[in-house]
């Protein structure tokens, strides 16, 4: 009698984790899932701007770096072109968008 108790309380409590871990799922929507390749690109025009906005340079950073991690594809040119803007930040004072800059590189 009481392992069949102990065996319907583990039953209920792997339910509710169960059902728990579900809600989760379902509620997590990711930001950056409709990010869109040629947006980024137009936006890199940033990294030229005088002076450098850098909490929008560190968006457009951490975009990039994500589309590059899905696995985007981006032709010779448009490397390029986002290369050269990227060496454009390396004037900032902000250690910050230094290190991202790093990162991209």
């Amino acid at each position: 009698m009481a392992q069949s108790f102990k065996d319907a309380i583990k039953e209920k409590i792997a339910q509710t984790l169960k059902e728990n871990l579900k809600a989760d799922e379902s509620e997590f929507v990711n930001p950056w899932s409709n990010l869109d390749k040629a947006a980024i690109l137009q936006q890199s025009r940033c990294f030229g701007e005088t002076p450098i906005d850098s909490e929008q340079c560190l968006n457009l950073l951490t975009r990039v770096l994500y589309v590059l991690q899905q696995g985007e594809k981006f032709t010779e040119s448009e490397l390029t072109g986002l290369f050269f803007g990227v060496t454009k930040l390396f004037q900032t004072q902000s250690t910050r968008l230094r290190r991202m800059v790093y990162l991209v590189i």
